[in-house]
């Protein structure tokens, strides 16, 4: 495979990824396309056997610098921040889920999708979101707590509503 072709491979994921953080399909691919712009620079030095944690990780510093709200790190409840604006990248049939993962801090969201979507190990995630891998996994401890926490039926409002 050539190394175009797996960072055409890659393009997917990275629009998820980016997407799940910024909550901006717009700003997310626009992100993303500057990522790729990167890699093609750097085609040349990437070492193919890591190119997927380069790429993550220099959309990750993009996303970290760029989106709105990138660097934000304090919590705010999930009410009052409610959901992302752009509804694009928000699926209806899981209000609830949804709520509950933008109510995440940043560093909690980078690190659960990472982890649990695209099955990084912590230490890959250490390096991609430049968190020690003690803060990675207690961003992921924290994230899962959160979720965890959630009673039931908000995590199934669908079942109960659409028969």
């Amino acid at each position: 495979m050539t190394p175009i072709s797996r960072l055409e491979k890659m393009i997917p994921n990275l629009r998820c990824y980016s997407r799940a953080l910024t909550g901006n399909w717009d700003l997310a691919d626009e992100l993303v396309a500057e990522c790729l712009r990167i890699a093609m620079e750097n085609l040349d030095v990437i070492p193919h056997d890591v190119m997927r944690v380069w790429l993550f990780t220099r959309l990750h510093d993009l996303i970290a610098h760029m989106a709105p709200g990138g660097q934000q790190r304090r919590k705010t409840s999930a009410l009052a921040r409610g959901p992302p604006s752009d509804t694009h990248v928000a699926d209806s049939r899981e209000p609830g889920l949804q709520l509950a993962f933008h109510a995440l801090t940043f560093a909690q969201k980078a690190v659960l999708f990472l982890v649990a979507i695209e099955e990084f190990s912590v230490q890959e995630v250490a390096i991609i979101t430049r968190l020690t891998v003690r803060n990675v996994r207690q961003s992921l401890r924290e994230a899962l707590d959160q979720l965890s926490a959630l009673p039931l039926g908000f995590l199934a409002l669908k079942e109960g509503g659409s028969g």
